[in-house]
């Protein structure tokens, strides 16, 4: 047992003098950085002339979410069938697809059978 004062342990413990030499090894976790520089989206698609007042145009599709705004006072639960005229560009198809209340699992559709007269089959939705 060296009881000298270079020891750094004493009784198992770390004392005083072996913390900081400890601390001085220790790799420093934090370290200061440069100012990150930040960059805004500008452009969708390879597409740079997308800043223009008519980018989203009226059609079918708007009225009925229109129509449906004012007589429901809500925007969820919309569905409509005009979906197909909102793809006039991907910003266009992007809005549509997040207005339209598409679920996530699907139902299951009802089957009935009448013997020897038919089926029914009633959609989920």
């Amino acid at each position: 047992d060296d009881s000298s004062s270079s020891d750094s342990r004493s009784g198992g413990r770390m004392t005083e003098n072996g913390l900081m030499d400890a601390r001085r090894e220790t790799k420093a976790l934090f370290q200061e950085l440069e100012n990150a520089a930040e960059y805004c989206e500008t452009h969708y698609y390879g597409n740079t002339n997308m800043r223009v007042p008519d980018l989203i145009s009226p059609n079918e599709f708007w009225v009925d979410f229109a129509n449906y705004i004012v007589e429901k006072n809500k925007i969820t639960g919309f569905l409509s069938s005009n979906f197909i005229y909102a793809t006039s560009n991907i910003t266009e198809v992007i809005a549509m697809i997040s207005i339209l209340d598409l679920p996530f699992e699907e139902e299951l559709h009802t089957i009935t059978s009448f013997g020897d007269k038919g089926v029914r089959i009633k959609a989920a939705n």
